[in-house]
């Protein structure tokens, strides 16, 4: 059995012969511990890769991040806009739809104040033409009033003439046949015959 003495030997010989050292090394540690400083290396480079990746993908995540916050604020912004451009067409159809309503208003007025000028135009037309036959009625009404005003202006002439003349020259004037019953108001106007009588 190795004492401490042999041991503190051996490490002196092992610092001493590096070919003796990597031996032991061998020995002792075996192929899967000599190989872990390279695994682990390795390893560190992959994790430092890895981080230098997550570095990247954070730096590109956090551009993504302000992307879409621009994206959102410009979303917001178009969202009120349009709200409000929907709201102003909305009144704007509102008050299209109450001048509709009042221009229907107002055509239905305007055909009610047409149909009472057609019935005013027709009232009217009526009107004239009573009034046409009224004016008809009345000429010939002043005609036969004229008619009647000669017929009394002659027979009253001939009743104040009758009284004048004497009895029996009136008599012999109706026997005459100088004038004729037509003639005899016509001699009492212009009095030949009454003349023509007086000669007899």
């Amino acid at each position: 059995m190795a004492t401490i003495d042999d041991f503190s030997d051996i490490l002196s010989a092992m610092e001493q012969n590096p070919e003796l050292q990597e031996a032991m090394r061998n020995h002792v540690l075996g192929e899967e511990l000599r190989q872990l400083p390279a695994v682990v290396h390795g390893q560190g480079e992959l994790l430092v890769q890895a981080l230098e990746r997550l570095d990247e993908l954070a730096r590109t995540l956090r551009d993504v991040v302000e992307q879409i916050s621009g994206y959102a604020l410009v979303s917001s912004r178009v969202i009120a806009t349009t709200v409000e451009r929907q709201d102003r067409i909305e009144a704007d159809v509102a008050e299209l739809k109450a001048s509709q309503a009042r221009l229907e208003v107002s055509v239905e007025a305007l055909r009610e104040n047409q149909a009472r000028m057609e019935g005013d135009i027709t009232e009217l037309k009526s009107g004239q033409a009573r009034m046409e036959t009224d004016i008809s009625e009345l000429k010939s009404g002043q005609t036969r009033m004229q008619g009647q005003l000669n017929n009394l202006t002659g027979t009253d002439y001939e009743r104040k003439v009758a009284k004048r003349a004497p009895r029996a020259a009136t008599l012999d004037f109706a026997e005459s046949t100088w004038c004729t019953g037509s003639q005899f108001r016509t001699a009492l106007l212009f009095r030949p015959c009454w003349r023509k009588l007086q000669k007899a």
